[in-house]
């Protein structure tokens, strides 16, 4: 008991520091607002620059031969900048609220052939600038080529500034005149004067009015999401009527009333789901495994949630006899869930490094659900090493991600990416302060876990009762021959079977999600994407309760795995329809790009099977608990 109480005092400081930095960092943009007086200064920060077509290869502003300012002034980076790349540095241009410019001379350059080439190379390749004021991104394009081919440089910037009383709404940034370009010719020194110019309009709407109308409004594809919503209800009905249809045959056909205390110690001569009541509870093979998956799984689902009476609970689980409430308490209610902070609008619209943080601070913060989990499974399955099973599901999502991190990050620095890419002493901070905080909380669910589960529970071997689901059952010696079953009812077609329907009730959301974070909109359609997420948990469950009962009914008791991989096929849809969607949709170019869209999709999906896969094995635990709970062995 020490040594968990000296853990629970250690990570509440740990989780206090770091809160306490980082907590006013996680808020809505609209909220965020600056008013100014007349001659104030108004600052612009220059960030990044790269091919608006490949959104991932990315530049620092100042890595071509741009107008630099007199003095270099840093914006503190918050932790959401520092995990994005994000450096921003005061621009040269000097905005004073309600002063009108024309024609300011920013500075003058004689550019080499060199520095001609890297222009005429970012032109062709259609460089974009991206500036910020106040958290609003502004993107001009560098140049542009003429239908004679020459290539313009914008050497002229035009800001269009619209103010409400003493607040700046909305920023243009546009070329000023056509005649004003700069025409580059290959292997010709160039002289180019640097200017910009700023004019004032005044509106009538607030910034906070005029952000919601802009983020508010219903698009054109709005329709499109409700009627795949109503489409996905409309199937869910068919399958509940299916499900139920199932259900009384099993139940009703196959046991009829009354028989429930007349069976015997042999089930000889029996056909169907109950011939294989000695079989369903053998412990599944690859056992750490397993439930390093379930606990990686929950972990990534549930994520965490804090009860009415001030205890720590796992949802998923409470049902199957494995969600115990801890037994320390916290004073503030809350649900650290990504699509509630979506929902609230902590990312709306333009929250810079918002959703880094929040990921990062949820996942380290919940590894207690993963070690907790994974513990009590493992014992549940008479395991004896679980400090082992412990390290494995602390890397079976954590180390592929930390890999794949690593390896992106080389190449981004191999392709002299300074913007994609993080420098080691950062990797290496991050990496120390995830450490402090996940292992600690890891460790410390594994110990309730092992505690919890530590008198009632022994190895699944011939004979020996075991108190699952609170119903004593026994496994026999011999596993029974699994008779030989039709192609549509072996595990790879209803694998295949069971990922297909979840993954066309997401398709549509998953569409436009990858056109968002991939291109260059911002995603505000969350509560579309919370019913979404609901229906697909939905479709998981159903469906895998289900096949499971098929599977039963065909005298089929190796259920453990593939119940598993049921939900976790949905993983493999998504990684396909990213296939698709590079070879059909995007425009991308370059290895940098698709290395990061194929790296870090691929890690996105496998990470979509281990909280899929862990609600689909949910699913048939309960269906095993409802089917089995009838049954008693002398």
């Amino acid at each position: 008991m020490e040594l968990e109480f000296l853990l629970i005092i250690f990570c509440l400081l740990i989780l206090g520091c770091y809160g306490n930095t980082n907590r006013t960092q996680i808020r809505s943009d609209s909220l965020n607002y600056t008013t100014y007086k007349a001659g104030d200064s108004v600052p612009l920060y220059v960030t990044k620059l790269g091919p608006f077509q490949n959104p991932s290869e990315k530049y620092h502003y100042f890595d071509l031969p741009l107008c630099k300012p007199d003095y270099f002034n840093e914006k503190k980076q918050t932790f959401g900048e520092i995990l994005n790349g994000d450096h921003l540095i005061n621009a040269p241009y000097e905005i004073e609220f309600l002063v009108e410019k024309k024609s300011i001379v920013t500075c003058s350059k004689n550019l080499s052939k060199e520095q001609v080439f890297r222009f005429r190379t970012a032109i062709e390749r259609n460089y974009y600038l991206q500036i910020y004021h106040d958290d609003m991104p502004l993107f001009l394009f560098i140049g542009r080529v003429d239908k004679k081919g020459r290539y313009l440089l914008h050497n002229h910037i035009h800001f269009q500034v619209f103010v409400y009383e003493n607040q700046i709404v909305k920023i243009k940034v546009v070329p000023h005149h056509y005649e004003d370009e700069v025409d580059l010719i290959e292997d010709k020194e160039t002289y180019v004067e640097f200017g910009y110019s700023v004019e004032w309009v005044k509106v009538y709407i607030p910034l906070v009015k005029s952000t919601k109308i802009k983020y508010s409004k219903s698009s054109k594809y709005m329709d499109i999401h409700w009627f795949s919503l109503l489409n996905s209800c409309a199937i869910a009905l068919v399958l509940i009527g299916l499900f139920v249809k199932l259900y009384i045959r099993v139940f009703k056909k196959e046991f009829p009333e009354g028989s429930h205390d007349e069976e015997s110690g042999s089930n000889q001569g029996e056909r169907g789901w109950k011939c294989i009541q000695d079989d369903v509870f053998r412990i599944p093979s690859h056992k750490s495994l397993l439930a390093a998956s379930l606990g990686s799984g929950t972990q990534l689902l549930t994520l965490r949630r804090w009860n009415r009476h001030g205890g720590f609970e796992i949802r998923i689980f409470e049902e199957l006899g494995f969600g115990k409430h801890f037994p320390w308490e916290e004073e503030d209610e809350s649900t650290m869930l990504i699509l509630v902070l979506g929902i609230s609008g902590v990312f709306y619209p333009h929250n810079r490094g918002g959703l880094s943080t929040a990921l990062f601070v949820i996942y380290t913060t919940t590894s207690t659900i993963s070690g907790y989990i994974s513990t009590s499974l493992y014992c549940h399955f008479g395991g004896t090493n679980w400090l082992g099973n412990l390290l494995l599901t602390e890397c079976l999502f954590s180390g592929p991600l930390f890999i794949t991190f690593c390896l992106l990050n080389s190449i981004a620095t191999a392709y002299k990416a300074t913007a994609s890419a993080l420098p080691f002493n950062t990797i290496m901070k991050i990496s120390l302060l995830w450490s402090l905080i996940s292992f600690p909380l890891l460790l410390l669910g594994g110990m309730f876990g092992k505690r919890n589960n530590k008198a009632e529970l022994q190895p699944i071997c011939p004979s020996n009762k075991v108190k699952l689901l609170a119903h004593p059952l026994t496994t026999s010696s011999v596993a029974r021959e699994i008779p030989t079953l039709p192609w549509f009812r072996r595990a790879l077609p209803q694998i295949a079977l069971a990922g297909a329907l979840p993954f066309s009730v997401m398709y549509l959301e998953l569409f436009f999600a990858i056109s968002t974070v991939w291109g260059h909109g911002t995603y505000i359609s969350y509560k579309v994407l919370f019913i979404t997420f609901v229906l697909v948990l939905f479709f998981i469950a159903l469906v895998n309760a289900c096949l499971t009962c098929r599977q039963f009914l065909a005298e089929d008791h190796k259920w453990w795995w593939r119940s598993f991989f049921r939900g976790g096929s949905v993983g493999l849809y998504v990684y396909c329809f990213c296939i698709y969607y590079y070879y059909v949709k995007s425009h991308w170019s370059g290895f940098l790009q698709v290395s990061f869209f194929f790296g870090y999709m691929a890690i996105i999906s496998y990470g979509i099977s281990l909280m899929f896969g862990s609600v689909s094995f949910a699913a048939s635990f309960l269906c095993v608990h409802y089917m089995y709970h009838p049954i008693k062995h002398n």
